[in-house]
């Protein structure tokens, strides 16, 4: 334990002495414009708004939402939000028929409801919203219940942690807490995503389209550069 706050320490002193100038970066949710904070282990650097909390995927979702009729997608819909982020919520809870959050986590949302098993009827949600949760389960498990609970004319939201240039995602069988730590960065973590994560999704029931800014979007919003956001829809017969 010493020697890991050792090293953190270390870390950080490294990356004091050797930051870069600081750029100033919009927030498309609250309005904020000026220096960015730091966040996460390793720190991200300009990666979250010190005014609303925002992360890179939060803004990346407000600006596909700016796109065409995509707010207008939300109308009347009821709408699940899974481990709910406020910057997330602020955004999608006016659009929203009715907004329901859910977390495994007591306390954590409104209501309890494990992802891997959803306690809601068949065809029941209009919107999920699922957001760097997938990792975390059995994906398999919780992608055929987001498509079971969803209408027909329903829609995912999918973000998840991914290397773009591997092909496959990378697991490990029953990883321990410290494999967890050592293989994907994160103490609840259980895989990193590869380019077949789409092909996990479409094996689920879904179809599914992409969206990712633009270069000059990344820049201006402190995104993470190459990211993606995946809209998943029930296959059509």
């Amino acid at each position: 334990m010493v020697n890991r706050i050792i090293w953190r320490v270390k870390q950080a002193v490294y990356g004091l002495l050797n930051a870069t100038k600081p750029e100033e970066r919009s927030c498309p949710i609250c309005g904020y414009h000026g220096l960015f904070d730091p966040f996460g282990f390793p720190v991200r650097p300009e990666s979250q708004c010190p005014k609303c909390k925002s992360l890179e995927r939060h803004r990346e979702l407000a600006l596909w939402l700016d796109i065409g009729e995509n707010k207008r997608r939300f109308s009347g819909k009821s709408l699940l939000h899974f481990a709910p982020e406020k910057a997330v919520e602020q955004l999608l809870r006016p659009l929203a028929g009715t907004y329901v959050t859910a977390d495994i986590t007591p306390g954590r949302a409104e209501r309890v409801i494990n992802i891997e098993n959803i306690d809601l009827p068949d065809n029941s949600m209009g919107v999920v919203v699922c957001s760097h949760v997938l990792e975390h389960v059995d994906d398999a498990k919780a992608l055929r219940e987001l498509h079971r609970i969803l209408a027909d004319d329903g829609f995912a939201l999918l973000m998840v942690p991914m290397v773009h240039h591997w092909e496959n995602s990378f697991e490990r069988p029953a990883p321990t807490v410290e494999e967890r730590i050592k293989y994907f960065g994160q103490f609840d973590h259980i895989r990193r995503y590869g380019r077949d994560f789409v092909e996990r999704v479409k094996q689920a029931g879904f179809a599914i389209e992409t969206y990712s800014p633009t270069p000059e979007e990344c820049i201006e919003y402190g995104l993470g550069l190459g990211s993606v956001m995946y809209i998943a829809e029930p296959q059509k017969g």
